[in-house]
């Protein structure tokens, strides 16, 4: 099994102060199999991996990359999954909110980079110092 799902496991349970057989039962699993799948001697099940997604509130992909059961992702995609994952957490309002804060940022950057090409280009004039 998955070194990485292990110590994920490892962590969350010394983290929540849970036993084995507490995490058992939140997963609906025997504390055998629970233990076996926290000390990395069987890989869980897509719906073991589910469970613990939910359990955790983890989204399942996390889960599922974790046990091996997905090809891992990329540097840019990491962090895209990243940003989606704060995203959901947001409510309605603060989505408008950084919606427009994002799009401000972009407008602005193209805009600096706009008027430095036309000041390249010499279509505008340096601005003048202090």
């Amino acid at each position: 099994m998955s070194d990485k799902l292990t110590t994920w496991l490892n962590e969350k349970l010394e983290y929540n102060g849970w036993s084995i057989r507490h995490l058992a039962k939140r997963l609906g699993i025997s504390h055998t199999h629970a233990g076996r799948i926290v000390n990395g001697d069987v890989k869980p099940n897509a719906e073991v991996c589910m469970s613990i997604a939910k359990v955790f509130g983890e989204p399942a992909e996390a889960i599922f990359r974790l046990a091996d059961m997905l090809p891992p992702v990329s540097d840019e995609d990491a962090e895209i999954q990243a940003l989606l994952e704060q995203w959901r957490r947001l409510n309605y309002e603060d989505r408008v909110t950084a919606y427009h804060y994002l799009k401000s940022l972009n407008d602005s950057r193209e805009e600096r980079e706009r008027i430095l090409q036309e000041r390249r280009n010499g279509l505008l004039p340096a601005p003048l110092k202090s």
